[in-house]
């Protein structure tokens, strides 16, 4: 899974301190987490699309239920911060026989389609899907955020007078 850190928004997060708790720390995560989530959808879509052409690639049959099951889901809280993952929900698929033990799950043909196998060449989703979409990921994080705290404290300012 691949991890990206934003830095060099000091201002942003000082400005962010000062505003009313509400705006910043509410269970849900605030503007910080809507701002997140609108960078997230970008990456993710960019995700469903070469995941898609990787099922395409493999030229198997697709039941949908991987692209179903692409995720952008909070992380747990550390203390600083704040995490979004995008992931794939484990479900399992039918299964094709009887005899079969235990049937395929999501996040194993998530895992096969990335890395490969033995018999099965890699065909990469996750990591492309990153390195096209980091930078427009932050750009768009940043941009929603400042306008999100441009707004929170035209509305501020508003209430003080």
């Amino acid at each position: 899974m691949a991890e990206m850190k934003i830095q060099g928004l000091d201002g942003v997060l000082d400005m962010l301190k000062k505003l009313h708790p509400e705006v910043t720390q509410s269970k849900q995560g605030g503007m910080v987490n809507l701002a997140m989530r609108k960078g997230a959808r970008l990456m993710q879509k960019k995700q469903k699309e070469l995941l898609q052409a990787a099922i395409d690639k493999n030229g198997s049959e697709s039941t949908g239920l991987l692209m179903k099951n692409l995720q952008i889901k909070r992380g747990k809280y550390s203390g600083k911060g704040h995490k979004l993952l995008l992931t794939v929900r484990r479900k399992s698929y039918p299964k094709k026989s009887e005899g079969e033990k235990r049937p395929a799950s999501t996040r194993q043909t998530a895992n096969l389609l990335e890395y490969g196998s033995s018999t099965q060449p890699a065909t990469p989703w996750i990591r492309p899907a990153f390195n096209a979409t980091a930078e427009q990921t932050i750009m768009t994080i940043t941009d929603d955020l400042n306008a999100r705290l441009d707004k929170a404290a035209k509305k501020l300012l508003q209430e003080g007078k």
